[in-house]
């Protein structure tokens, strides 16, 4: 488009033809121009919409680990063990107070 307007600039032809050809390019590139604006608005708010609809927001990079993680089977082992005793007493004392009252 450019390359063309220096052409005719350099041409020289009669004026009217020059001033025909100059304005017609001259409206295309400058219509060329303004849709390219526009389009860069358009993607700027999208861009901005995009951002404005997360929901959380990070706030580090996340912890990637050398080694993977191993679960605690001792540790596991032990709260079930707790855990199982408790429920064993809580129906002890249920299973004693349903034969007493009934």
């Amino acid at each position: 488009m450019l390359e063309q307007l220096k052409s005719l600039e350099q041409k020289r032809t009669s004026n009217a033809e020059y001033m025909l050809g100059y304005s017609l390019l001259r409206s295309v590139y400058d219509s060329i121009g303004t849709k390219k604006v526009d389009l860069l608005k358009q993607i700027a708010q999208l861009d901005f919409a995009i951002k404005s609809s997360n929901l959380f927001a990070y706030q580090s990079a996340p912890l990637i680990l050398d080694l993977p993680v191993k679960p605690h089977k001792v540790f596991n082992i032990v709260i079930t063990g707790l855990v199982a005793f408790l429920l064993t007493i809580v129906f002890a004392l249920l299973f004693e107070y349903w034969n007493t009252n009934t």
